[in-house]
Parts: structure tokens; sequence; C-alpha cells
């Protein structure tokens, strides 16, 4: 552990894994400045994502968000994290990985919500497309037990979470 400013900054080895980021550095430095980068690199804002996962499909999908969606729609939202099973593995310093990682981006469309859901397992192979891994938000709620848009009416939130759209 080292001391950062007041804050403590945890450092864990993540071994065959890579420290992946639930908030992409790269959009926060365009979005929110220095001191919000600063803040992606707390272990509060990272999962184990192996290499294949980290450096290759999950990039890919955070530069389409930053560079073509953010660009060309002004704002999405996007909800991230990972997908823990019943008998999750875990890092020798106990930090539990997770079997997949999922990322929901919201986008509002001439008035209407719209949604992109992935879900990314842990093993895919570095040239898989993002696009492989859509999915329904559904079927995310399913596999991490979270209801993600209960805000929304209900037959709007129905609609929207049962749909797999194609890449926009």
């Amino acid at each position: 552990m080292r001391i950062s400013g007041n804050r403590f900054v945890l450092r864990m080895s993540f071994s065959l894994y890579d420290r992946g980021h639930n908030a992409p550095d790269k959009a926060i430095a365009v979005c929110y400045g220095q001191q919000a980068v600063d803040e992606t690199y707390l272990m509060s804002n990272m999962l184990p994502e192996s290499p294949n996962l980290n450096r290759h499909v999950w990039m890919q999908l955070e530069r389409k968000e930053i560079d073509e969606y953010a660009r060309t729609f002004g704002e999405i939202w996007v909800i991230t994290g990972g997908v823990f099973g019943q008998n999750a593995k875990r890092l020798p310093d106990g930090v539990e990985i997770p079997d997949a990682c999922y990322r929901i981006i919201v986008d509002e469309d001439q008035g209407k919500p719209r949604v992109l859901a992935f879900v990314i397992p842990q093993n895919v192979a570095p040239t898989d497309d993002a696009a492989k891994y859509l999915t329904s938000v559904d079927q995310v709620e399913r596999e991490t037990g979270l209801d993600f848009m209960s805000e929304l009416p209900d037959d709007v939130e129905n609609k929207l979470e049962a749909e797999k759209a194609g890449m926009w």
C-alpha cells in the first residue's frame, strides 16, 4: 500500500490478470480532467481481467464509446461491472475474479432510450469483436442479480431490457 495525497491506494498483484478499469481513464480524462483520471487508478475502480479481455475486446469497446458514441451522440451513460459465479476463483490475496464483465451503454435517441448490453467472458480471444457478446439487459440482470432500469415506467423498462440490439 502507498499513500497518495490524503488517500490510501491499495496495490495488489493480480498475477495473470490485468487491473481492468470499470470507468476508463481515457473517457474520464476527456470528460472530467486529471484529478478524476487519477481516481480511476484506485482499486475500487478495478476488476481482475484477463489480458485478452482487458487489452483487446474491452479496450475496443471503451474506444468505441468515447471515440464514436460520445462524440456522435453527445452523451451516453455506461453501467459496468463483473459477473461472479457461484464458485468464483480468487487471487492469492482474496480478490474475487469475475467469470465475465458486463457493460450496458444507454443513449437517448429522439427522446427515447436505447441500450446496448454486453457480457464478455474472461476467456475471450484477442481477435474477438465486442459485437459477438451483445445480449439483452434482461440477460445481464439474470447473470448479476441486479435490476438496472427500475426507475423507468414498467412498459418502457420491460421493452428496453428485452431488446438485443445490434451495434449502433
